[in-house]
């Protein structure tokens, strides 16, 4: 430990030699090169590296664990966030013309966000051309971002990429809400998770008041996109979970 005028130890790149310190500082974190073989089980410690782009840890008795998590992830699949896993969509769900669908999305970190994407099982008929959009709202239910009108995108089926109008820039860690509207003469089928409804309440909002919830509806017979959603005001009570991703 630093004495009375002197500095903390600081570590700015890789350290080559053991070393021993009782405070540590990492200013710009820890480069792990990649190893091709794993190094020597460790003695009285533990050893973290790396291996094909993941970070390992190694206990004295030699076990590896990876630090990554194994389930899959929005980045996995070159996304930043997605409502759950769509290998998990195994259910479709027809949306009510008018209606705004709202699927919560988590960034973990800051970036800028440039598209929204939903799953259209079954494509509209004779949508009304200038009424069919994506947004994204943040956590207070402001919208953020908004996408060009998605009438034509919406009378085909498949995975639907809406760039957002002005991309956002920076956007801070935390929960956002993907928005779909629909207006037309038949509304577009979503890909969705599960569809149990006991109590009147959504599934994948269990535990969660209104105002946090992760699938949620809001107002009805809007032609266009609203500015901002109430959020504690708006339905939990979806029939289905709709996947939606940000990218």
């Amino acid at each position: 430990m630093a004495q009375a005028g002197e500095q903390e130890p600081v570590v700015t790149g890789r350290v080559n030699t053991d070393i021993t310190v009782d405070h540590l500082t990492v200013n710009r974190g820890a480069n792990l090169t990649n190893q091709t073989t794993a190094p020597a089980t460790p003695s009285g410690g533990a050893v973290v590296y790396s291996q094909y782009g993941v970070a390992v840890f190694m206990d004295t008795s030699g076990n590896v664990t990876s630090l990554k998590n194994p389930d899959p992830t929005a980045a996995d699949s070159g996304l930043i966030a997605w409502s759950f896993d769509p290998a998990a969509a195994a259910s479709t769900f027809l949306t009510t013309a008018g209606v705004v669908y709202l699927s919560k999305v988590i960034v973990t970190q800051q970036q800028t966000l440039t598209n929204g994407l939903v799953e259209v099982s079954t494509a509209g008929g004779t949508l009304t051309a200038s009424e069919n959009y994506l947004a994204l709202f943040n956590s207070t239910g402001t919208q953020i971002a908004i996408s060009a009108d998605q009438s034509t995108a919406f009378a085909s089926a498949g995975l639907i990429t809406a760039a957002w109008a002005s991309p956002v820039v920076s956007a801070a860690p935390g929960a956002y809400y993907v928005g779909v509207l629909c207006n037309g003469g038949t509304a577009i089928t979503l890909a969705s998770g599960s569809a149990l409804k006991p109590g009147g309440v959504s599934i994948g909002n269990a535990g969660l008041a209104t105002a946090t919830g992760r699938f949620l509806s809001s107002g009805t017979s809007q032609t266009a996109m609203p500015q901002s959603v109430t959020l504690g005001s708006a339905s939990g009570n979806l029939a289905a979970t709709i996947w939606a991703a940000i990218s």
